[in-house]
């Protein structure tokens, strides 16, 4: 797969900060970008899972929405966690985390996504 479709910042950061890779469907059009075992704050489990990007066709215009982990991942305290759902994406069933910002283009881009995630894993366990 093409990685034609990312910015020069997203493969530097990417390639400086994660064992990464992509995924495409070919019947959906679908696209995303995996963060192979990506760190967890203290205060998950388990410590690492994938995290996953579905980045849009139009991207780097299109904004990149929510973001996927799997396994699943749950609070150590046991406390639930809001705005989940199970979706299947590229064979692998995913949690979606539902949360969202206004996109900038020209701005908004992988780099700044990653850091919103870890952001808001932060704010779940406050």
């Amino acid at each position: 797969m093409s990685t034609d479709f990312l910015t020069a910042e997203d493969k530097e950061f990417l390639d400086a900060n994660y064992n990464w890779g992509l995924c495409e469907d070919d019947t959906t059009g679908m696209r995303g970008v995996v963060i192979h075992d990506y760190c967890l704050p203290a205060g998950y489990t388990p410590q690492k899972t994938e995290l996953m990007l579905l980045i849009p066709a139009n991207y780097p215009m299109g904004n990149i929405d929510m973001f996927y982990f799997a396994p699943r991942i749950a609070r150590a305290d046991n406390i639930g966690i809001n705005a989940l759902a199970d979706e299947i994406h590229f064979g692998i069933q995913w949690q979606r985390w539902s949360r969202h910002y206004p996109w900038e283009p020209g701005v908004d881009s992988i780099v700044t996504h990653v850091g919103f995630v870890a952001n808001q894993l932060k704010l779940e366990l406050e």
